[in-house]
């Protein structure tokens, strides 16, 4: 606390405005480091990447989940759980494994932006979906190489679009 430079608060406050509150409380721990105003750079340049687009679209159903009281109780991980279980009820998808080519339907991609690829860059200090000016199209940056890797970022940013508020552009992913 207080030792952050002003310029990175300053600049993280300006972004919140922008792209939400909630989206800035992932990416503000993604700046640290020796030069904490690169990584903030980094960071606004990496939102600008190319990346598939999709969607991230969620059933009522699943979202009236949060507004439950024994759900503001439960600890973070019940949390999930409970919210996957939501959602494969409204999807239809049982208990069974879910295939790639069913997720990457329902992210709105191609099943190979799910599978293992060496196309990333290097070192990303996050994972972000970017929220474009079209009818909730999503454009996905994955930091992960690995299938797996990659399909727990992209269920990431499915649990954080059904959480977080409605007006974030942002959604980052991040190790925090």
């Amino acid at each position: 606390p207080d030792e952050a430079p002003e310029s990175l608060l300053n600049s993280l406050i300006a972004l919140s405005s922008k792209v939400g509150n909630g989206a800035i409380l992932e990416v503000a721990p993604a700046c640290s480091g020796e030069d904490p105003m690169a990584s903030f750079q980094g960071i606004v340049y990496l939102a600008g990447v190319t990346g598939p687009e999709g969607k991230l679209e969620v059933p009522s159903s699943v979202t009236r989940v949060t507004r439950s009281s024994e759900f503001m109780e439960d600890m973070p991980w019940e949390r999930g759980r409970r919210l996957a279980h939501a959602a494969r009820q409204a999807w239809g998808l049982g208990d069974s494994k879910l295939p790639d080519e069913t997720f990457s339907e329902i992210l709105g991609i191609s099943k190979s932006n799910l599978e293992y690829t060496n196309d990333v860059q290097e070192h990303l200090p996050l994972g972000l979906a970017v929220r474009s000016t079209k009818a909730d199209k999503w454009k996905f940056i994955f930091r992960r190489k690995a299938r797996t890797g990659r399909r727990f970022e992209a269920a990431r940013l499915l649990g954080d679009r059904i959480v977080a508020p409605a007006e974030d552009m942002w959604l980052p992913t991040t190790d925090a």
